[in-house]
């Protein structure tokens, strides 16, 4: 098989855009939806709570003046009424295109914090999340006086994004969104994300965030265990690298940095959008039928020694982990 080259390329900046397919289409007003969605939350975990949160992706930039977070679930008078409501007015998504709102307990990484709030999120039966606009409403407002399932009383402008979660399949509380997740076996679940961010569909996590799948203030391409990458040899040598976990098929790139930090990938893709910061090399390859990757022999040159390399699945938009040539 032929030999290529894996090696740094100099100093000179490199900007490499590979199938340059917009993140998002910048709009205003009444497509404001097409900016933000509800990426994760979680509700529930063993013992207290204090890793609850949720997580939006949209737009770096994106002011979130007026856009709440709602919680319709039950109360006294029976379901639709409103749990939690809390205002991100003051709020901008950040450059990685993630906000995320966490308990003061919330034992992930602190810097992904972008807002400290208190949630208690119930999580005993079947409930609502949605984003608006605008909400006029008060927390314990009943929006479904009759209970028909119904909103009798709708107290914002526009749904942004909205989810419901179940814990009984066609009994219990009423719920108000189309996009139902659930039951978790008996329970509601507890943990929910977006198979890819932004647009994909949802998916339920691990009750105990430890261990689990978790990826607050972070892409959710980075879960682990989805796509993964092996190296074989070494630094001024043949090395050979191996991608597992790709979808069938699938385009697959596989990149040489410098540094980690060399590689910054748009977290949502329609195709890949790929931005390259520092010096790499890169190269596209398609997997077999079971998700797999291999390289073949690559040779590395002194100064390819040290570098980074990871691998992209373009149609998945999920990334693997990063390993060094030494």
């Amino acid at each position: 098989m032929q030999s290529t080259m894996w090696n740094s390329m100099g100093t000179s900046p490199l900007a490499t855009t590979v199938a340059a397919a917009a993140l998002f289409v910048a709009t205003t007003g009444d497509v404001f939806a097409q900016h933000v969605r509800i990426n994760e939350a979680r509700i529930d975990q063993p013992g207290a709570d204090t890793d609850e949160y949720f997580e939006l992706s949209g737009l770096p930039g994106t002011d979130l003046a007026d856009v709440w977070y709602i919680v319709i679930g039950d109360g006294p008078g029976g379901s639709g009424v409103v749990e939690h409501a809390l205002d991100l007015s003051g709020s901008v998504i950040g450059a990685d295109s993630f906000f995320l709102v966490a308990e003061s307990g919330w034992t992930g990484d602190p810097l992904e914090v972008d807002l400290e709030a208190v949630l208690n999120f119930e999580n005993g039966d079947n409930v609502t999340h949605v984003l608006v606009t605008e909400f006029a409403g008060l927390v314990n407002d009943d929006l479904d006086i009759d209970d028909d399932g119904i909103l009798d009383t709708i107290p914002w402008t526009t749904i942004i994004d909205d989810f419901a979660l179940i814990e009984e399949g066609g009994t219990g509380d009423l719920v108000y969104s189309d996009t139902r997740i659930g039951p978790d076996g008996q329970f509601v679940p507890s943990h929910v994300y977006r198979y890819e961010d932004h647009w994909g569909g949802w998916n339920i996590g691990p009750l105990d965030p430890i261990g689990g799948d978790d990826t607050g203030g972070m892409s959710n391409a980075f879960r682990p265990g989805w796509i993964t990458l092996a190296l074989t040899g070494g630094c001024e040598g043949e090395v050979i690298a191996e991608v597992t976990g790709a979808l069938p098929d699938a385009s697959v790139w596989i990149l040489v940095a410098r540094e980690p930090g060399g590689f910054f990938f748009p977290n949502q893709c329609f195709g890949l959008q790929l931005t390259l910061s520092r010096p790499i090399w890169a190269r596209q390859y398609t997997a077999d039928g079971s998700g797999y990757v291999n390289s073949g022999p690559v040779t590395v040159g002194p100064s390819g020694c040290g570098t980074w390399i990871q691998a992209v699945d373009e149609q998945a938009c999920r990334v693997t982990n990063m390993v060094q040539i030494q």
